[in-house]
């Protein structure tokens, strides 16, 4: 059964997940790999929460996505050494009502384990993993972690200016080159007509030359007759 097919996937328990993940891994280029965005909007200029709640969004409706999505989870933050497949929802249940005062990486390993099983039924206690308060305590490392993406956010914008602007300016030169090529023509092409003007005054002086010699020979025979 694909996600799109079971009624209740548990999109807020997934996008927990996915948030967990992105503040120490690029969950916006993973998101750009399942195809999840917003129409009008750039992934990289959307805050985490965003991200991990379009993502959650379209693992929800494709079973493609839910894939690579869990294949990125697990790369990075390591795949469950044993899975759920033999217990049944009601023993995972169990377990999960137990669960209980988890830290932010314990919850999303369960989360993780919840997801990668193959039964709809099991992805739906992600909710109720979800339901059991937890302190969340920002440490240090999670602030450096939020900085840290900040600015390469930040990097990421100047960067892309920075193409922006290159285009311009590779644009320019090439409306420069083709300027001096045609400046070259021009100035070619008037060279051309300069050294016409020069062959036909040339030609126009020798025949007014002879047209003179011509009418001092006829003088010359007409004193002699």
């Amino acid at each position: 059964m694909t996600p799109s097919k079971a009624p209740r996937f548990p999109k807020k328990a997934f996008a927990e997940l996915a948030r967990f993940y992105g503040e120490s891994h690029d969950l916006r280029t993973l998101a750009a790999h399942c195809k999840a965005g917003k129409p009008g909007f750039r992934l990289e200029e959307m805050r985490l929460e965003e991200v991990a709640s379009l993502l959650a969004e379209q693992v929800a409706k494709n079973a493609n996505a839910l894939r690579v999505a869990l294949r990125g989870f697990s790369r990075a933050l390591g795949k469950p050494e044993t899975s759920l497949e033999k217990e049944t929802p009601t023993e995972i249940r169990a377990r999960v009502e137990k669960a209980t005062g988890l830290s932010p990486a314990e919850r999303a390993a369960w989360l993780l384990r919840l997801f990668l099983d193959s039964r709809p039924e099991v992805w739906a206690l992600a909710d109720r993993l979800g339901k059991k308060k937890a302190a969340r305590k920002q440490g240090q490392t999670t602030v450096l972690r939020r900085e840290r993406d900040a600015a390469r956010r930040e990097l990421k914008k100047v960067q892309r200016e920075l193409d922006k602007q290159a285009r311009v300016a590779e644009k320019a030169k090439r409306d420069l080159d083709t300027i001096r090529e045609k400046l070259k023509e021009t100035r070619a092409d008037r060279e051309r007509r300069r050294r016409d003007v020069s062959d036909l005054r040339k030609k126009l002086s020798r025949e007014v030359d002879r047209r003179k010699q011509a009418e001092d020979r006829e003088e010359q025979a007409r004193k002699e007759a």
